[in-house]
């Protein structure tokens, strides 16, 4: 008998173990990619796809440089739960994917997108309860905490505009970003 309840209990823990596993790796899928694209994929890579197992992009913009595109999704569901997305553009530096911008229109829009969105990735910082905006920070895994490997989110509203947008921007790219402007922006003196 007790041979039996020993081998429950530990067909229990295993169950459990698994599920908390399950539960962690579904945590981490929600950090690691936006609809299905990991951060750093190349979106150029399914400009025009006809390969129905993969997206199809289109490209909307390049700047003059080539350095940043932007691409929308054929066929994207432009919702987010209850909320009617006006535009979902999709980032890429240096060819690799590292931002997308959700937009919605309408006060009613941003309430249901704001539910989703906390529903997803929890409530998240509001500095000022005057302004309707959020931000998370969040570590794609925990050894990655350590490093720059994060992801960061804002979601805000403009009441002016009736504007809402939600933004999530991968951080390794985003500062490889950032030090790229600043080097340009520092051998630019010589031009004076």
């Amino acid at each position: 008998m007790r041979t039996v309840v020993s081998t429950i209990c530990l067909m229990m823990i295993s169950v459990g173990m698994a599920s908390d596993k399950s539960d962690r790796d579904s945590q981490r899928a929600k950090w690691q990619a936006f609809r299905g694209i990991k951060w750093e994929t190349s979106l150029a890579q399914y400009v025009n796809n006809k390969d129905v197992n993969e997206p199809s992009m289109i490209l909307l913009s390049s700047s003059d440089d080539g350095l940043t595109t932007d691409y929308t999704r054929c066929e994207e569901k432009m919702s987010i739960g209850k909320a009617k997305l006006s535009f979902i553009a999709y980032r890429c530096y240096k060819g690799k994917f590292y931002e997308v911008m959700v937009g919605a229109e309408k006060q009613a829009n941003f309430k249901r997108l704001k539910e989703a969105v906390f529903a997803y990735y929890g409530r998240g910082v509001q500095e000022n309860e005057f302004i309707e905006k959020w931000t998370w920070v969040l570590p794609l895994t925990k050894r990655e905490a350590e490093s720059n490997k994060k992801i960061f989110l804002v979601l805000k509203y403009n009441e002016f505009s009736e504007e809402c947008y939600f933004t999530i921007v991968y951080l390794p790219i985003h500062f490889q970003y950032a030090r790229d402007l600043k080097e340009a922006a520092e051998k630019a003196k010589d031009d004076f």
